[in-house]
């Protein structure tokens, strides 16, 4: 083959290339959290500060942790929206949800309204293995973020 060939469609779910080029999107999405952070955009929780970090992936979903803060919210959102632009791949607020301690009521009101996002229970949060040992050992897990 030579040259420059322009792809008419997608790939299709099950070509044997399609999950080598998710891969590569999804870390172009997780330098992308990594620079907000690093730069002072998303504030980090404050028990992730020191290993800097700011989300965890898994085979079906993304689990990002914020301070509760509106601008590391908005931050998180236009890097969404820029990943959006570059890959075509689009956040379902519909799927994602947000759990929240340590933040009063007002507050989670705002970013729930703000993003679109469902308020997720602290059940939810728990059914993460290491996420529940943070919780219990008393650390204030105050903002994140599980998009599924």
């Amino acid at each position: 083959m030579e040259g420059y060939f322009k792809g008419l469609k997608g790939l299709r779910q099950g070509d044997t290339l399609s999950p080598y080029l998710f891969i590569v999107a999804i870390e172009v999405l997780s330098n992308l959290l990594d620079k907000a952070a690093e730069e002072g955009h998303i504030l980090y929780l404050p028990s992730c500060r020191k290993v800097k970090l700011t989300h965890s992936g898994f085979s079906d979903g993304l689990m990002i942790f914020l301070n509760s803060d509106v601008n590391s919210l908005k931050a998180l959102l236009d890097i969404f929206y820029n990943f959006y632009m570059m890959y075509g791949l689009k956040l379902n607020p519909a799927k994602t949800e947000v759990f929240c301690a340590g933040m009063d009521e007002d507050s989670v009101k705002e970013m729930l309204s703000l993003s679109g996002f469902k308020r997720a229970s602290a059940a939810a949060a728990l059914n993460v293995p290491w996420m529940s040992r943070i919780c219990r050992r008393g650390r204030r897990l105050e903002f994140a973020t599980t998009c599924v």
